[in-house]
């Protein structure tokens, strides 16, 4: 009931498919963080050398986002950075699916 606490959120990604690099320990592929202030963080991140993968996403009020990034780590993980609309505990990727 901690609206803080650790949260599972398992997404497929299908467009565009995501292929994950071969090799052992290849999993977590994607490792998010939920992050405050996501536009801060993504800022002190570049300036201390990290590449992202793409621009900030967001807000996206539809989704429940106020912004998401991802960078990789020295062994390839894809690690995003995600902060939700304030009250928002997930996603609402489900959203996506329903509407189309």
């Amino acid at each position: 009931n901690d609206p803080d606490g650790p949260i599972v959120d398992l997404v497929e990604w299908t467009e565009p498919r995501f292929e994950p690099p071969s090799g052992p320990n290849r999993i977590p592929q994607i490792l998010a963080f939920r992050t405050r202030n996501v536009a801060a963080a993504r800022k002190a991140l570049e300036a201390a050398g990290i590449e992202f993968t793409n621009e900030l996403i967001g807000p996206d009020e539809s989704l429940g986002l106020m912004g998401v990034c991802c960078c990789a780590d020295p062994d390839g993980t894809i690690i995003e950075l995600i902060e939700y609309q304030p009250g928002q505990r997930h996603s609402r990727t489900d959203l996506l699916e329903s509407s189309s």
